[in-house]
């Protein structure tokens, strides 16, 4: 953290004891798993499960919308992007979507200067069950078509 120096003092007597963030019990047990190769082996496994559900929720997505959306970013992690080709805007795309039970995530907050030409929506999956992604998807195009 960056303070001026006329905070810095206050900082340093207010707050020296919320220096670490994680109990030492925490950070042994952490070192423990990564001495052990346990945390290679579940980020190799998470990273599995993730590309698995990212790949339902994009054939879902594909098979649903057709042209209506572009994807981006399949490789993005634990969400994508749509671009939607609507008469709708963002916030009518996220209020209809949010009345059939699925939350999605505006996007235009990340724009500073210009906006896209079509709403551009985040859908993320990382605490999804393929099931659930198989309903959202449903749920979805309910409310956008």
């Amino acid at each position: 953290m960056v303070l001026p120096p006329s905070l810095l003092d206050r900082y340093q007597q207010r707050f020296r004891l919320f220096e670490s963030t994680a109990s030492i019990l925490s950070q042994l047990a952490m070192a423990k798993f990564m001495e052990e190769g346990e945390w290679g082996r579940h980020i190799k496994r998470m990273r599995l499960v993730y590309r698995r559900k990212m790949e339902h929720l994009t054939s879902l997505l594909r098979k649903a919308f057709g042209d209506m959306i572009s994807i981006i970013g399949e490789q993005s992690g634990l969400y994508v992007l749509i671009k939607v080709q609507s008469d709708c805007t963002e916030e009518q795309l996220l209020q209809r979507a949010l009345s059939c039970g699925v939350k999605v995530y505006p996007t235009s907050r990340y724009f500073v200067n210009q906006q896209p030409d079509q709403p551009m929506i985040k859908i993320g999956f990382s605490g999804l069950s393929l099931e659930d992604i198989e309903l959202g998807v449903q749920l979805l195009k309910k409310a956008w078509c």
